[in-house]
């Protein structure tokens, strides 16, 4: 290890011609350092929960996904077993035609995720065909380790 003139350190190396070839190491300094460690912590604040409410959110979308294709069977099957024990199919299928922003949606989005108590809620906004739109909220509860859509809200129009 040599040192430059600089105050720098770096290797010293003999290239195969016999020259003296110098590297020099780099080193953050500290404030690079602490940018770093604070960017990584932002992105953790906001990446963690997402990762952790995934689940919810990916049955939920895959749940709209198979109503907006007319695949209710397949929608149905995605609800806990307490929902298909007082909720038969058919009833499950006129819910469903009786509420446009599920039987013609168009887009969901979903702007609150929560888990408590081993149930996940989620808040948002359906939209139909035509624009209607209305606040939804899905509640689900793990079953065999999975997420199940336990309930579903639709907010009637005009209402607070």
């Amino acid at each position: 290890m040599i040192t430059s003139d600089h105050g720098k350190q770096g290797d010293a190396g003999l290239t195969p011609s016999g020259d003296v070839t110098v590297t020099r190491h780099r080193t953050l300094k500290t404030w690079h350092k602490v940018a770093i460690a604070a960017a990584v912590a932002v992105v953790s604040i906001f990446a963690i929960p997402f990762y952790l409410h995934s689940g919810i959110t990916g049955v939920v979308e895959a749940h709209i996904v198979a109503i907006r294709k007319g695949e209710l069977d397949k929608a149905y099957d995605m609800t806990a077993a307490r929902f298909r024990a007082i909720t038969s199919k058919e009833d499950f299928a006129s819910f469903v035609a009786r509420h446009k922003v599920l039987a013609e949606n168009t887009e969901v989005t979903l702007f609150s995720r929560q888990i408590k108590g081993g149930v996940g809620t989620l808040h948002g906004t359906a939209t139909a065909k035509g624009g209607t739109s209305r606040e939804i909220r899905f509640r689900l509860v793990k079953e065999s380790g999975d997420w199940r859509i336990v309930s579903i809200h639709i907010k009637p129009d005009g209402t607070n």
